[in-house]
């Protein structure tokens, strides 16, 4: 007998977030992430992106360009990845060698509220 793929619905839990199948619960969260968004791309913070199917133009996710510098841009492999319904995306990669890592961690650290190590959940 061929596996069936069947996925289900699950909680993914971390330290900081929370991943949960999408519901209407959220629809008004993500509507005061979409304002937030767009106050952060006019002051130059991020670029908030809709990722827009090509053949339908539906809206279908969507992702930021934070500038996580010293973090460097090593390339894109194009045509990377391909979706479900055949849309076939590209990835790009970063980097951080080992004697980048010790700036870099106190950054990110600080863009979590602490400067050590050791976080609380």
């Amino acid at each position: 007998m061929e596996p069936v793929f069947d996925p289900q619905p699950v909680v993914l839990r971390g330290r900081y977030v929370r991943l949960e199948p999408l519901s209407q619960t959220h629809a008004a969260d993500i509507e005061q992430l979409i304002a937030e968004a767009v106050v952060e791309m006019a002051s130059g913070a991020q670029i908030p992106f809709a990722m827009v199917h090509a053949r339908s133009g539906d809206a279908i996710g969507s992702t930021r360009y934070l500038d996580l510098r010293p973090a460097h841009r090593e390339g894109v492999l194009r045509r990377s990845f391909i979706l479900w319904d055949g849309f076939v995306r590209d990835s790009v990669y970063f980097s951080i060698v080992d004697d980048e890592w010790p700036a870099v961690k106190q950054r990110l650290l600080s863009m979590l509220g602490t400067s050590s190590g050791e976080t609380s959940p």
